[in-house]
């Protein structure tokens, strides 16, 4: 991508570059980037020090990540499925379905979660 300054722009850029902010025109393109972000997140009104803020506690805080989440969310699915393979009126499912389908039942299950709200799991409702 080719990005035109306009001489004001470019002076600015030196600037910047010259106070050692930062190393290079990338760094700089790529805090400017963060900070228009940081402007234009939907639905939030505060101050961009606030979304730092915000943004510093959520990574500070005990959530998992996005990935361990799903993880535990795959992990409850499967322990459910064992469960319910081992309760008395599970026999017939089990007899009928071969031991492939439960597989598939818990990535379907999971599949499904992935597609609900995050809150509804904190909030206890799930």
């Amino acid at each position: 991508m080719t990005i035109n300054l306009t001489p004001e722009q470019e002076r600015q850029l030196r600037a910047v570059l010259s106070r050692g902010a930062y190393r290079s025109v990338e760094e700089v393109v790529e805090a400017a980037l963060t900070a228009v972000e940081q402007r234009t997140v939907p639905g939030f009104a505060g101050t961009p020090e606030e979304l730092d803020t915000l943004l510093a506690e959520g990574l500070a805080s005990k959530q998992p990540t996005e990935d361990e989440f799903w993880s535990s969310v795959g992990k409850r699915t499967d322990a459910l499925v064992a469960e319910h393979k081992t309760s008395p009126r599970s026999w017939r499912f089990c007899i009928d379905r071969p031991p492939a389908t439960t597989s598939f039942v818990s990535s379907a299950i999971t599949s499904l979660l992935q597609k609900l709200p995050r809150s509804l799991f904190a909030s206890g409702k799930l």
